[in-house]
């Protein structure tokens, strides 16, 4: 039996869990795309929370509902990647090919050929994209720019995100979609030139019920035919912790220690499987982010772990003996890195997934040498 749980990353599982609000609330929006806000949304929220794979299954349901989606990593190149995504994505649809054009020949001794692949190439790249866009909805389609990892340190996003408000403005059948860790959406969304994006509709994503979790698991196992006992089920959904791609990687080794057994998963192959999981989120995950931390990021965390959930900057500060500028420059580096987040009443929580009881782990170590 093939497993039915899916910890790659970006896969889309079978079944979401504590998402299905979302994903109405987006079909909903590509459905009254003229008028509904949902058509421009950010999913905002730490590693582990399921962000990618959330991108990837409205993506899907954008695709069911006769949208032509584009999807990608912000980075360098991106707009033009956008561009030239959506010519390839579009060419069945609008049925074109490329062309080359002779822009000039010369003749003597030698001879000199000045070609373009498409006259298009004239035009600005937000001409362009305008252009290309018209076409697609003339033929009935709308157009889903997905954008992942979403940052202010991106060059390219503030034009994107001016051509997209001139696109809508032009009536044009487009959504775009982002999603980032914390810090860099809301330092994005604190510059002047994406203003825009403030408007769009942000959705935070933290844990999910223990209840969703519950059923969704089960379900995930059940859909292939085993079951799974309840003190099997509550040993996983404890181990979970509430985060999405958790579930994935438990439930997967979970399965496969279970897969030559027995059909129904007993607590002792779930303990098993929770053991390996855990093993593997520590060293891809909590090792490797513990790992491109500053001596000052790590001081700072440290500082953290004397209070038993949230802490204050000025306590922080205080237990370092530094100013709290000084202390605010490694806030400002955790927060864009999605280790913590900063609430309203201006308390700090770790909200990576597990890393707190791994930071105590390190703190103990490096007092014992």
């Amino acid at each position: 039996m093939p497993n039915p749980f899916t910890p790659s990353f970006g896969a889309v599982p079978m079944y979401p869990a504590g998402r299905s609000n979302i994903i109405y609330e987006m079909n909903r929006a590509f459905d009254s795309w003229q008028s509904d806000p949902g058509i421009s949304s950010l999913f905002i929220g730490p590693r582990g929370s399921g962000k990618t794979a959330l991108l990837a299954m409205i993506a899907d349901e954008a695709r069911m509902r006769g949208w032509l989606v584009i999807h990608c990593a912000a980075g360098p190149g991106m707009n033009e990647n956008i561009y030239q995504k959506m010519i390839l994505e579009s060419s069945e649809l609008l049925g074109t090919e490329s062309k080359i054009h002779i822009n000039s020949l010369t003749l003597g001794k030698t001879v000199g050929l000045t070609l373009s692949k498409d006259s298009e190439l004239d035009y600005s790249w937000e001409n362009r994209m305008d252009q290309l866009i018209g076409r697609i909805n003339e033929e009935g389609a709308g157009v889903l720019i997905a954008l992942d990892e979403v940052s202010i340190s991106v060059d390219e996003l503030p034009e994107l995100v001016s051509a997209y408000q001139v696109f809508r403005r032009n009536r044009r059948k487009i959504s775009l979609i982002m999603a980032g860790l914390p810090g860099n959406v809301y330092n994005l969304l604190n510059t002047s030139n994406v203003a825009f994006l403030r408007r769009a509709n942000q959705y935070i994503l933290g844990r999910i019920d223990d209840a969703d979790i519950r059923q969704t698991f089960r379900k995930t196992v059940e859909c292939e035919g085993k079951t799974i006992s309840d003190s099997a089920l509550n040993k996983a959904v404890s181990a979970i912790g509430g985060y999405p791609y958790m579930m994935q990687l438990i439930g997967f080794y979970v399965w496969e220690e279970s897969r030559n057994d027995t059909r129904e998963i007993t607590a002792s192959q779930t303990d098993k499987g929770i053991e390996i999981a855990r093993e593997k989120f520590k060293t891809g995950v909590l090792e490797s982010t513990y790992r491109n931390l500053s001596d000052g990021d790590i001081a700072f965390l440290f500082a953290m772990l004397e209070d038993p959930e949230s802490s204050l900057q000025k306590n922080i500060a205080a237990r370092l003996k530094k100013t709290s500028a000084y202390v605010s420059t490694y806030k400002k580096r955790l927060l864009q890195e999605g280790i913590i987040e900063e609430s309203a009443g201006r308390r700090i929580t770790i909200i990576l997934p597990f890393f707190r009881e791994y930071l105590q782990e390190q703190k103990d170590l490096s007092e014992q040498s």
